[in-house]
């Protein structure tokens, strides 16, 4: 039977996750929870992992991005250090 698991950043194995994503031939860093991370801290990004099963052994992987509208825009403004901290002080929960 399939399984698809949906997993936060807090709740992930990441030597796991990463191990898949090395293990792969088209895995590539921006599956990888390092660009997570990065989304996350730095454009107040949320990371979302997704994960399918087939009888308890891993066959497939997702990270999946939810961005916010302005995110890409803001990190490439000068003042992007001043105004990626306000905006997550506005928004909280990004």
């Amino acid at each position: 039977m399939l399984t698809v698991r949906r997993q936060c950043s807090d709740e992930v194995d990441r030597d796991a996750w990463n191990d898949f994503v090395r293990a792969a031939p088209q895995g590539s860093y921006r599956q990888s929870t390092f660009y997570a991370d990065f989304q996350e801290s730095c454009r107040a990004e949320r990371a979302h992992y997704f994960a399918a099963e087939l009888d308890g052994l891993r066959v497939g992987q997702l990270l999946a991005i939810e961005g916010a509208s302005y995110g890409w825009g803001l990190a490439r403004r000068p003042l992007a250090r001043l105004s990626l901290p306000l905006v997550r002080q506005l928004l909280p929960g990004r």
